[in-house]
């Protein structure tokens, strides 16, 4: 009888051993990571767009919420994912802007481009926004000359313990970088580049502030055409 009761002991340990060795693998396959929820609109429709990093770090997108015009809005966001891009250091915006503007018979145009990039790692790596160089063009469409032309612009890095790298030929105040031309005399076009900087800060960066202007002194007038804009979230 006490045979009998350990040989069935026995078979019963065994019996349970594959199925405990089972769940404890599978208890170890974890499945993918949730990265971030961005909340965007398109048309009025609000959604949200959720990230996710496998194991092996492929990244995919979904979106849960329930939309009306699935069409328009999955076209809305593969653009939007297009400018997005995934490095080392976590999520990477880049964009792109041409700005003109005109006051009277002053012109200025400006070119310029820049990245921001979410950190992965948070706060153990930072989160930046970078402004790459670009090119100014200021101009008077009037008769003759202008009497002189000033040029200036700017970045302001709106955040939380941000820390700022600037070339030398930009000047700082508070979290703003700025440059300010001499007066070029007796000339209706002036050209320059806008050197870039970049914003760093292990909390969330919240906008940019970007702005470029010009003075054209012509007689008794001056044109201030002026260009701004925020570079924000979702980045452009």
């Amino acid at each position: 009888m006490k045979f009998i009761k350990i040989f069935t002991a026995l078979l019963l340990f065994v019996s349970l051993v594959p199925i405990s060795v089972g769940l404890a693998a599978e208890n170890q396959e974890s499945g993918p990571d949730k990265v971030m929820t961005e909340k965007l609109n398109y048309e009025g429709e609000s959604f949200e767009l959720v990230t996710w990093k496998n194991n092996d770090g492929s990244i995919y997108y979904t979106i849960p919420t329930e939309v009306k015009n699935k069409e328009k809005i999955a076209e809305f966001t593969n653009n939007y994912i297009k400018g997005k891009e995934f490095s080392t250091q976590g999520f990477k915006h880049d964009w792109s802007e041409f700005y003109e503007e005109w006051e009277r018979d002053g012109k200025i145009q400006w070119s310029v481009s820049g990245y921001n990039e979410e950190a992965y790692l948070a706060p153990i790596t930072q989160n930046r926004a970078v402004i790459n160089d670009g090119s100014i063009l200021a101009s008077y469409a009037g008769s003759g000359n202008a009497d002189k032309i000033i040029v200036s612009y700017s970045y302001t890095f709106n955040g939380t313990g941000v820390d700022i790298s600037y070339p030398p030929t930009l000047k700082k105040e508070s979290s703003k970088v700025y440059w300010n031309s001499d007066p070029v005399p007796d000339v209706w076009y002036v050209s320059t580049p806008s050197k870039g900087a970049e914003g760093k800060s292990r909390f969330l960066i919240l906008d940019t502030d970007i702005e470029a202007s010009a003075d054209i002194y012509k007689g008794s007038y001056i044109y201030r055409p002026s260009v701004s804009d925020t570079i924000g979230y979702p980045y452009k």
